[in-house]
C-alpha cells in the first residue's frame, strides 16, 4: 500500500458547524511570548463558608494550579482551611496572631507585613477577596513593594456613604431615626428614599421607606445588622444591573452587564409583610435585554467613575440602576419582563451606581460568567494581583460570538411568615423539580450551591 493510499483511508470532513464553534470557544491566545514562570501570591483571608456550602476560596486555588501560581494563605486560627483535606490547596498556610479582626484594626497591615517577611521566600503579590480587608492588604503590599491598587480607592468605593458623595447623590449618614428624620426635613427629600448600612453585605439591611413613618423601623432593622450606621439616599426605581468590568492599565478589557430582576423590596403593593420586603435577589439574566444606547451609557459612565476613584487596574463588581431608563419591568401574561415605558423625560437615561465591589463577584455569579461568556473571573484576578499582563489579556477575551446563550441565575428564597418559621428538613427542592420537569433539567446547571438556566440565543 503506498502512501497516498494511506492517507486516503484516514480523509474525513470536519462539520463547518463543529469548525465554526471551535473557533468561537478557542478564541483567546494559547500560546504566550515567553516561557511563564511560576509565581508566589499570598491570599489573605478565605471564603466565610466551606466548600461544602459554595465557597469562592475552591475557584480561586483551582485558578492558581492552573496558572501555576502557589498561594500562601492568610487566616485566623480554626478557620476550615487549616483541615487536613484543603491541605494541598496552598504552599503554607500563615496562621495569624489576636490582631486578625473583621474589620480590620489600624496595625492589620503592619502585621501582615511582619508576617509575611518572617516566611522568607520572596513573593509576587498579596491580595484579598474579601471588602473590609482591601484597603488594608492594600498598604500592606505598598510597604512590601507590590503591586496594589490605592487604599484610598477601596476605602471609598467600599463605603456606600462615600461612595454616595462621590457620585453626587447628596447622602445622609447616621445611627438614629431622629437624625434621619431631621436631615430628610431640612433637605425637603422626596420619597421614596433608600437606607443601608454604610458598610455591609448581601443586602442585608437594605430598606425602602415610602414615608417619614417609616424611618423608625428601618432604622432599628439595620441595627439589627453587624454595621450600626447607615446612610440615606434617594431611591432610583429605574431598572438594576450588575456590572462586572476586567481593567488592566485603565484599559477596558472585558465588560459584561446582566439584569437583576426586581425585588420584593421594590413593589409598591401591600400583598408582601413588611417583614418580608428586601433587597435580595431574585433573578440575574446574562446578558442584559436593555436597549444598547443605555447599555453603553453604563459601560461609559462606570468605567469613568472607576477611573476617578483611582483605580486602574482590577476586576470591579458595580450594583447600578439606570436613571430615567426608556424601559421598565411589567408582568404581560404572567411573564415579568422589560418593556418601552411612557415617561416623559428631558435628559437621556444615565447610570446610578449603588455600590462598588473593587474584586470578582461572588460564587454564583463567577460561575454563569464562565458558563455565558468562557470567562474566569478568579483566574483573571489571580492573573492581575502578580502582574501577569499578557495572561489578564488572554484570559480576558469570551467567545468569538459573545455571550453563547442567556443564562438565568435563579434564587429560591426560603422567607415565611413568623408563624411559619422552623428548620428546612425536606429533600433536596432542585433535584425533586428536575423529576417533575425534565425538560427543566436538560437545559440547567445544578447542584447544592448553584442552580442555572440556560437558554440558546
Amino acid at each position: 500500500m503506498t502512501g497516498t493510499e494511506e492517507t486516503a483511508r484516514y480523509e474525513f470532513t470536519v462539520p463547518g458547524a463543529f469548525e465554526a464553534e471551535y473557533e468561537n470557544k478557542m478564541a483567546m491566545p494559547w500560546i504566550t511570548p515567553a516561557p511563564a514562570t511560576r509565581k508566589r501570591l499570598v491570599l489573605v483571608g478565605c471564603s466565610y463558608r466551606d466548600p461544602s456550602s459554595g465557597a469562592w476560596t475552591t475557584y480561586a486555588c483551582d485558578a492558581a494550579r492552573a496558572l501555576g501560581i502557589d498561594l500562601v494563605i492568610i487566616e485566623k486560627p480554626g478557620c476550615w482551611i487549616e483541615r487536613s483535606e484543603y491541605s494541598s490547596w496552598y504552599e503554607t498556610l500563615l496562621v495569624a496572631g489576636p490582631w486578625w479582626s473583621n474589620p480590620p484594626g489600624d496595625d492589620m497591615a503592619d502585621h501582615i507585613v511582619e508576617l509575611v517577611r518572617s516566611y522568607g521566600k520572596p513573593v509576587d503579590g498579596i491580595v484579598a477577596f474579601l471588602e473590609p480587608f482591601l484597603a488594608t492588604v492594600s498598604r500592606a503590599a505598598q510597604k512590601l513593594g507590590l503591586p496594589c491598587q490605592p487604599a484610598e480607592s477601596y476605602e471609598v468605593a467600599t463605603d456606600k456613604y462615600k461612595l454616595g458623595l462621590s457620585e453626587g447623590h447628596r447622602p445622609f449618614r447616621g445611627s438614629t431615626a431622629e437624625e434621619a428624620l431631621n436631615f430628610a426635613l431640612r433637605e425637603n427629600l422626596e420619597y421614596p428614599l433608600i437606607l443601608k448600612p454604610c458598610l455591609g453585605l448581601n443586602s442585608e439591611g437594605v430598606v425602602r421607606v415610602d414615608n417619614p413613618e417609616e424611618i423608625q423601623s428601618a432604622v432599628e432593622m439595620i441595627q439589627k445588622t453587624f454595621f450600626k450606621s447607615f446612610t440615606m439616599e434617594k431611591y432610583c426605581d429605574g431598572p438594576e444591573v450588575d456590572v462586572n468590568i476586567v481593567m488592566q492599565d485603565g484599559e477596558i478589557l472585558f465588560c459584561e452587564i446582566s439584569d437583576d430582576f426586581p425585588k420584593s423590596g421594590d413593589r409598591d403593593d401591600t400583598e408582601v409583610p413588611a417583614s418580608q420586603r428586601n433587597f435580595l435577589e431574585t433573578y440575574l439574566v446574562y446578558p442584559s435585554a436593555l436597549p444598547s444606547a443605555e447599555l453603553e451609557a453604563l459601560q461609559k459612565g462606570i468605567s469613568a467613575t472607576i477611573r476617578r476613584l483611582g483605580f486602574y487596574s482590577g476586576i470591579m463588581h458595580v450594583e447600578a440602576r439606570v436613571d430615567r431608563s426608556s424601559v421598565e419591568y411589567r408582568s404581560t401574561g404572567g411573564i415579568l419582563d422589560l418593556h418601552p415605558n411612557d415617561k416623559p423625560t428631558m435628559d437621556a437615561p444615565a447610570p446610578w451606581v449603588l455600590e462598588i465591589n473593587p474584586r470578582p463577584p461572588g460564587l454564583t455569579a463567577s460561575r454563569i460568567i464562565e458558563s455565558v461568556y468562557g470567562i474566569d473571573y478568579f483566574g483573571v484576578a489571580l492573573s492581575l494581583a502578580v502582574e501577569d499582563k499578557v495572561r489578564v489579556r488572554a484570559l480576558s477575551r469570551p467567545f468569538l460570538g459573545g455571550a453563547q446563550h442567556t443564562g438565568v441565575m435563579t434564587l429560591i428564597p426560603a422567607e415565611f411568615e413568623e408563624s411559619r418559621e422552623g428548620i428546612f428538613d425536606s429533600e433536596d427542592i432542585c433535584e425533586e423539580l428536575f423529576v417533575r420537569r425534565p425538560d427543566l433539567a436538560q437545559n440547567s446547571e445544578y447542584d447544592t450551591k448553584l442552580f442555572i438556566i440556560k437558554r440558546k440565543c
